[in-house]
């Protein structure tokens, strides 16, 4: 008898250390991980000039742009965003024409996330704190940035990137 209860009790234990795997680990890794296409983007910057408030607000879709837009979230902090160039000409007629050039070297820096929605961004030697903000079962992605270290004290700036995960 106390060699079947003996058997029962290892039994009964090799059945518990044998469920308790590492099953339960949650993924810990962010969904901003990844890397995403920007479709948008969107600018909206106040500066005064001359003593006179101005204003200049200009959305545009990328699909003009000669290469996709990316940001490349990795897990270790490092992120990689395609460097373009944007020249706004004013038209006299309906705003502004959109000349989008992609060039060959992207940029490369590190995110961190502070908390919540805020992050770090850090690329060529300076930092902006960014609103990210993640919808469409985390598909879609918003990059608001705020804070620019080189502005003046009389401009404010608000850049939105728009984009998907693929």
């Amino acid at each position: 008898m106390k060699k079947l209860f003996y058997i029962c009790t290892l039994f009964v234990l090799s059945l518990l250390v044998t469920s308790c795997g590492d099953d339960d680990e949650q993924n810990t890794t962010d969904p901003i991980v990844g890397t995403w296409e920007i479709y948008e983007v969107e600018y909206d910057v106040t500066f005064v000039e001359d003593g006179v408030e101005e204003s200049f607000q200009e959305t545009f879709t990328t699909e003009n742009c000669n290469a996709p837009i990316t940001f490349a979230f990795a897990e270790d902090g490092t992120l990689t965003v395609s460097n373009f160039e944007v020249d706004f000409e004013d038209d006299n007629d309906d705003g502004f024409l959109l000349d989008c050039t992609v060039l060959a070297d992207d940029l490369v820096g590190t995110w961190q996330l502070v908390s919540g929605n805020d992050f770090i961004l850090g690329l060529d030697n300076e930092s902006a704190q960014v609103e990210i903000y993640l919808s469409n079962n985390n598909t879609t992605i918003e990059i608001e940035i705020t804070e620019v270290d080189d502005l003046e004290a009389d401009e404010s700036s608000v850049v939105i990137f728009r984009g998907n995960l693929i």
